[in-house]
């Protein structure tokens, strides 16, 4: 198993806390954007956006095995921080 170097909170996050103030109407917009995508898109299964301080995601879940019945979950997160870890060599996962 290969180690990965995971990010330490807050040291290795970058902030968006000092991003432009992103409006409630531009998050709702956002947020209807995101799930006429994925009605559109059944392959996919989340989208987000994020602009300035604000970091929306919308993920479908299938809870059932009924086709066409799933659940959005929606994240809006202002002021957020994000880090990244980035993996390579992937041929050799086992």
């Amino acid at each position: 198993m290969r180690k990965i170097t995971v990010p330490e909170y807050p040291l290795d996050f970058f902030s968006f806390e000092g991003g432009s103030e992103i409006s409630d109407n531009e998050i709702n917009k956002w947020i209807m954007e995101a799930i006429n995508l994925l009605e559109q898109n059944l392959d996919s299964n989340s989208y987000g956006t994020s602009s300035g301080n604000t970091s929306v995601t919308v993920t479908r879940y299938h809870e059932s095995d009924i086709e066409g019945e799933y659940t959005y979950d929606i994240n809006v997160s202002k002021n957020y921080s994000s880090a990244s870890i980035d993996i390579t060599g992937r041929k050799n996962l086992s």
